[in-house]
């Protein structure tokens, strides 16, 4: 079957949009992946689909090449690299093209850094920071005690709605990754920070939004409308950095917090991906490795006999 590249990417990503149950968020990736790597071919190659010779591993590998020039991380190429070997995969099954040549072809290895987290006593002074008479800063405070609380993503606080908070078990649903929804536990102090700032957004903020929805949100900005990424991340990360004392820090650090404070307490693996949101425990598993790390260091600065003495 003969198809534009432009075709194809259409189809695919009208096909994904109807039977996949992905995050808007998702589904824009996909579709500016598809179009940066159509755009590729279009000015290197030829636009047209007719057989396995025009859309190659060379083609594909040259690509590669021109994001590595480009100075994209081996995370965001592997991530695009994934989004066309679906992309091919799909191709195959319509009989579009014979063979998926993005199968054949090795991702860039990357080399994961251990999460970084806060101490507990850290996180103690981050939530003293806020000033509690400045509205910006107790929806900062609110954000920041809720991340921590419960360990949700910024996207899950950014779709959170008032409804999704059930005030007499202390608990919040959630609607994390694939659009799949869990329950989690939240404290006592969360729920007072967020009930604080609920009380001074009812008083001090008039719905504008576009998005009906958006009057429902709990965290809102200035405009009345459902609060942005950027914003909870600037709003977190001028807290975190003046704890952590770097850059580099934001709404995950408290996330990443979470998770190794639970388990450096004893929590369960399995209730901690449960927590999460994790698919698998592989995710999950990273934060032993952290908490293992930080058990050597204890014990080879305490115990007398840490070392080889002779």
């Amino acid at each position: 079957m003969e198809m534009t590249i432009k075709e194809a990417i259409e189809k695919f990503l009208s096909h994904i949009k109807n039977e996949k149950n992905l995050s808007d968020h998702t589904y824009k990736a996909y579709g500016t992946d598809l179009t940066q790597f159509q755009q590729f071919l279009a000015s290197n190659y030829s636009e047209t689909i007719e057989n396995t010779r025009l859309v190659g591993r060379l083609q594909i590998r040259c690509f590669l090449a021109h994001l590595f020039q480009s100075g994209l991380t081996r995370r965001s190429i592997n991530r695009k690299l994934a989004v066309i070997r679906s992309f091919l995969k799909y191709l195959v099954r319509q009989d579009i093209v014979k063979v998926n040549p993005a199968d054949r072809i090795t991702s860039p290895k990357i080399e994961k850094p251990l999460p970084m987290f806060l101490s507990e006593d850290e996180v103690a002074r981050l939530l003293e920071l806020p000033d509690k008479n400045n509205l910006m800063d107790i929806r900062a405070l609110a954000m920041m005690e809720l991340i921590y609380s419960t360990g949700i993503r910024r996207g899950e606080l950014i779709s959170l709605n008032e409804s999704d908070i059930d005030w007499e078990v202390e608990t919040i649903r959630v609607k994390g990754k694939g659009k799949k929804e869990r329950v989690v536990p939240v404290g006592q102090p969360a729920l007072t920070q967020v009930r604080h700032w609920l009380e001074k957004k009812r008083k001090g903020f008039t719905f504008k939004g576009k998005k009906i929805q958006d009057q429902y949100a709990i965290f809102i900005n200035r405009k009345g409308e459902r609060i942005k990424g950027g914003t909870v991340t600037r709003s977190i990360s001028r807290f975190l950095e003046r704890i952590a004392g770097r850059k580099g820090v934001s709404p995950h650090t408290l996330r990443h917090s979470f998770a190794t404070h639970l388990l450096d307490r004893g929590a369960d693996l399995r209730a901690v991906q449960e927590l999460l949101g994790h698919s698998g425990l592989r995710a999950t598993q990273v934060y032993t490795h952290v908490t293992v790390d930080r058990l050597k260091t204890v014990y080879q600065q305490a115990h007398p006999r840490s070392e080889d003495s002779s």
